[in-house]
């Protein structure tokens, strides 16, 4: 209903832009989390893992990258927190829709304007960590998203061009969502589910960065052109355009985040950034 409506959805300006203009918010508040893992040295599940910590401060620091994709795809309204937590299907004597059961959809706080891929990743992950296993395969929901959208409005990817759109949305939603969420998650939520969180996080996030940033490295790390690759002082001490703080924020936990996992091996490989 709201496909490609994105310039009409401005006229509601409390809805959130995730990848535009509150961009800067969310990779700020990544940053910050992230700092917080390394005062707390929590949740261990990451802050023991220089891949882990690795892993965020790349995505931090190319969060623009990150993003750029999904820029251009086609705009929408997106719930923001889609998984089954947050939806109900309606009795069978109250549906009117024949074989399909009707549902209702709650929890419209994070609702927003954005690539419709987002809601789809969002619901693959955030189902897999709280309802694993699943009786459908992450592809499985993809391909019936995308057999929707060409059914009702004609739209449609290449493989190729589809695989763009989810691989940046997954890093992106990690980043809007995830680094925060573990960074205030008890410690069972997260240390105990170790073996699933590199599941659908590190393992597929530290390939997609390799791939789609140019990283290389044990997870794929770049160097920063000559003239940013200078010791990483606090954001208070320099004067940096807005959009560069979050980008230097994120260089500079990961730095102390590296220094706390491995020195001074960390030190060495963070020299790259």
């Amino acid at each position: 209903r709201f496909w490609s409506l994105g310039e009409d959805l401005s006229y509601y300006p409390w809805l959130g832009r995730p990848v535009t203009s509150d961009f800067e918010i969310y990779v700020m508040a990544a940053a910050t989390a992230l700092e917080k893992m390394v005062v707390n040295d929590h949740p261990k599940a990451i802050t023991r893992s220089a891949e882990h910590m690795q892993l965020i401060g790349e995505l931090i620091t190319n969060a623009e990258q990150v993003v750029a994709p999904l820029r251009e795809a086609p705009a929408t309204l997106l719930h923001g927190d889609y998984w089954p937590g947050n939806i109900a299907l309606l009795p069978e004597d109250e549906d009117d829709e024949g074989d399909e059961r009707s549902m209702v959809v709650y929890d419209w706080q994070l609702a927003g304007v954005g690539p419709g891929v987002l809601d789809v990743v969002t619901l693959s992950t955030n189902s897999r960590w709280s309802l694993s296993p699943l009786p459908l395969a992450p592809e499985d929901i993809e391909q019936a998203y995308r057999a929707e959208l060409a059914a009702r409005l004609g739209y449609t990817w290449d493989d190729t061009a589809w695989r763009v759109q989810h691989d940046h949305a997954l890093m992106w939603h990690f980043l809007q969502e995830w680094v925060e969420y573990l960074a205030n998650a008890p410690a069972e939520s997260v240390d105990l589910r170790a073996d699933l969180l590199d599941e659908i996080g590190r393992t597929p996030l530290a390939a997609i960065a390799k791939q789609r940033l140019g990283l290389y490295g044990r997870i794929g790390m770049r160097p920063l052109p000559a003239a940013r690759q200078t010791a990483v002082q606090p954001i208070a001490q320099r004067r940096v355009h807005p959009v560069e703080r979050p980008r230097r924020a994120g260089q500079r936990a990961a730095k102390t985040a590296l220094e706390t996992v491995h020195p001074p091996q960390s030190v060495g490989a963070l020299a790259k950034f």
